[in-house]
């Protein structure tokens, strides 16, 4: 048991720490004054409490309902992420997601105080979108199900309200799982569930919902890292053909 442990440990440590740190300030909420010492706040900010932008994940504001939808797609949708892309693509990804959309929410709703996770989440939705993971298939349709149901959900949620994100969501997290495990992950499948996630973040965004602009975010730190690595590649090779022809 402690060797699967510390392997876990060794292949997933940012989705470990961040899950396990969201853990510990949920639980510690309850007895300390957390929320109002951490979570996003426009005034506070403006006045220099800039970390709020980053504590603010680490408190729940609704309770426990947020907790375990944010904590389960933490663990699932981050490990996916992480050992398909690696620990730093992972920190990149959730913080730029968290920074970005915090403060299109920050301009949007200067107001309005918020805190969880559920940014980090995001951006992790939305490099998990363009990520090719496909096995394990338990692992890997419980994933695309959590991407497809978290975007869908919090988009008509915006528009219409929780029992219409609820079962509009359901619906689409069944079509898509259905559709990726009978053609076996095909190519064109994964594209259907990529075109249900920007199809749900371009509704989030025209609603002004900061989760549209993190899944976004996360998308496009995906992206960017995907062509860097492409191009370096690309230019080891042209390196080496240079090298062999003299």
């Amino acid at each position: 048991m402690n060797g699967r442990v510390r392997s876990a440990g060794g292949r997933y440590p940012a989705t470990i720490i961040v899950s396990v740190a969201v853990t510990v300030g949920f639980a510690l909420q309850w007895l300390l004054p957390l929320e109002q010492l951490m979570e996003r706040e426009g005034a506070a900010i403006a006045d220099g409490q800039w970390w709020r932008i980053l504590s603010s994940v680490l408190v729940q504001g609704s309770g426990w309902g947020q907790y375990l939808f944010n904590t389960v797609g933490l663990v699932v949708v981050g490990a996916a992420v992480e050992k398909t892309r690696g620990s730093i693509q992972w920190v990149a990804g959730v913080v730029v997601a968290q920074v970005g959309a915090s403060l299109a929410a920050l301009a949007w709703t200067p107001g309005v105080p918020d805190s969880g996770s559920s940014l980090f989440v995001s951006g992790l939705v939305g490099m998990l979108s363009v990520t090719w993971f496909v096995k394990p298939v338990q692992w890997a349709a419980l994933a695309a199900g959590y991407q497809v149901f978290f975007v869908w959900y919090l988009a008509v949620l915006a528009l219409f309200g929780p029992l219409a994100g609820a079962v509009v969501g359901s619906v689409l997290t069944g079509v898509a799982v259905s559709v990726l495990v009978r053609s076996g992950f095909a190519v064109w499948a994964l594209t259907t569930t990529l075109v249900l996630t920007v199809l749900a973040f371009v509704l989030l965004i025209a609603a002004r919902d900061q989760h549209g602009i993190a899944v976004l975010l996360g998308l496009v730190v995906a992206l960017t890292a995907s062509f860097a690595s492409s191009y370096r590649h690309g230019e080891w090779r042209r390196l080496d053909g240079r090298a062999g022809r003299r």
